[in-house]
C-alpha cells in the first residue's frame, strides 16, 4: 500500500511538472515599417489634385513626426507652426510592399491606412476609405494618397 501511494505522488508530480513545462508565455510582437523607411527623412507631399504640401518627416519607431502650419487649439483662430505626431499601430505585413494598419491622430482617433511601399525612395499613405471613391484603399497617386518622398 506505501509503495502504491509513493508511486502515485510521483506520478502526480511528474505529470504536473511536465505540464508546467508544456505551457508556454504569448509575448505580443511589434510589426515594424522596414528600416528603410524608419531610417531616413521624408518629405510629404499630396496627390496631384491637392496642395503642395513639402512638410519634412521624420521617423522614430513607428510613430512619423512633421511640423505643419494649423491652428495650435481647437479654439484657437491663428494659424501656427504645428508638430503634429501620427502613431502606426496594429501593423499587418500582407506583402512585400504592403502594410495595413491604424494611423493615430491622437489616442483614440485613428484611421485604417494602407502603406505601399514604391520603392527605396517613395512609399505611398492610402486611407481606407476616401471622399468620392468607391471601394477599400483605392486612392492612388493621382488622387487620394499622400505621397512621402526622400
Amino acid at each position: 500500500m506505501k509503495q502504491l501511494v509513493i508511486g502515485l505522488a510521483a506520478g502526480i508530480a511528474a505529470f504536473s511538472i511536465g505540464s508546467i513545462g508544456l505551457t508556454h508565455q504569448v509575448q505580443a510582437k511589434t510589426t515594424y515599417l522596414p528600416a528603410g523607411i524608419r531610417h531616413h527623412v521624408w518629405y510629404r507631399t499630396t496627390s496631384g489634385t491637392e496642395g503642395g504640401f513639402h512638410d519634412r518627416t521624420i521617423f522614430k519607431g513607428n510613430t512619423l513626426t512633421f511640423k505643419t502650419l494649423g491652428y495650435a487649439h481647437a479654439n484657437s483662430t491663428r494659424l501656427t507652426m504645428v508638430t503634429v505626431h501620427w502613431q502606426f499601430k496594429n501593423l499587418k505585413h500582407t506583402s512585400k510592399w504592403n502594410y495595413y494598419g491604424r494611423k493615430y491622430y491622437t489616442k483614440t482617433k485613428y484611421e485604417l491606412v494602407k502603406i505601399h511601399i514604391k520603392n527605396a525612395h517613395q512609399f505611398d499613405l492610402i486611407p481606407k476609405h476616401f471622399a468620392q471613391l468607391r471601394g477599400n484603399y483605392t486612392g492612388n497617386e493621382d488622387y487620394g494618397a499622400t505621397i512621402f518622398k526622400r
